[in-house]
């Protein structure tokens, strides 16, 4: 995604450059230079906005799980919100356009064993998707193709019981910030009361703790500083998701990707040319051929019917 931002910037400036004769400028600091393109930290700028190319940036990383979001006041949209503006701003485009909305956090929440954090992504991937589909049906030519790269943890059935939904439910937050919460009050005590700090801290975010060993909670807490990590690195969020999943009765075989089918669902324009189990790489001829460009020539697309003064990028 790095090099497909840097793309898009270095372009959006070449036309500028280009139509104001202005002498080329160096792309190195890819937000250093606001006079480039039209580009937020807050989702409010992207509200009044005309349509034109732009770029909304709102975490430095990853945005928040979304049962995180609003419960730790980030200040960030939802996926929902985000695909509805991106829509608004490029409805105008008279060539058309390709918009890739992507829930990834419900591959890091796999990949943690969070199945609290999964289920929230895939309602906010779901609400994201609702989006597009409104979008789609009024639109009436728009091709809407939802599918998955690969799925991740290896979610499964496996044992007698049901997982214990109404627990999984209760719990106020992923894996990934609750990790955080974890070290702050396990290492805000001495050693004799590590286990009731955690135990506590566990409780008010809704895990019922009475089902964890005391060497479960010993296992957590030697990981405790195992916090603010890349999320393929595992550390405090996936052992607490695996801890936490083998109360609530959920079973996972890994904490990295797999192979399994994944669900494809298509709407609207060209869609019944998309059937049946196929290859992930035929979505990508099927996005070719309903776009009518040619992959090896290229294609710009007009970012809308603005003009450069109107997004003030002169």
């Amino acid at each position: 995604m790095n090099r497909v931002t840097r793309q898009h910037i270095d372009r959006t400036r070449q036309r500028k450059e280009k139509a104001s004769r202005r002498p080329p400028s160096s792309s190195a600091d890819l937000i250093g230079r606001p006079a480039s393109l039209p580009w937020f930290l807050e989702f409010v700028g992207l509200l009044i906005l005309p349509a034109c190319a732009a770029l909304g940036l709102f975490s430095p990383s990853h945005m928040a799980f979304e049962m995180d979001r609003e419960r730790l006041r980030t200040e960030q949209p939802s996926l929902a919100q985000m695909t509805r503006r991106a829509l608004q701003l490029l409805a105008a485009a008279p060539d058309g356009f390709f918009l890739m909305v992507e829930g990834g956090r419900i591959d890091h929440a796999g990949h943690m064993n969070d199945p609290v954090a999964a289920v929230h992504e895939v309602l906010a991937y779901d609400e994201a998707v609702a989006e597009v589909l409104k979008f789609a049906a009024w639109d009436n030519s728009t091709l809407v193709i939802s599918a998955a790269d690969h799925e991740t943890g290896g979610l499964f059935q496996g044992e007698n019981e049901f997982p214990d939904y109404a627990a999984l439910a209760g719990i106020s937050s992923s894996m990934e910030a609750l990790a955080d919460e974890f070290h702050r009050a396990v290492r805000a005590v001495g050693k004799p009361d590590e286990e009731a700090a955690a135990r506590k801290v566990l409780r008010m975010a809704g895990v019922p703790d009475a089902n964890l060993t005391s060497e479960e909670v010993s296992s957590l807490i030697e990981v405790a500083d195992e916090v603010g990590i890349e999320y393929l690195e595992g550390g405090l969020p996936l052992k607490l998701g695996e801890a936490i999943s083998r109360v609530l009765h959920v079973n996972w075989t890994t904490s990295h990707h797999t192979d399994v089918d994944v669900s494809l669902g298509v709407f609207g324009g060209e869609s019944l040319r998309i059937k049946n189990n196929i290859d992930n790489s035929e979505l990508g001829d099927a996005v070719i051929e309903a776009l009518r460009v040619d992959p090896w020539k290229g294609h710009s697309f007009t970012h809308g019917s603005s003009s450069e003064d109107d997004c003030n990028l002169a």
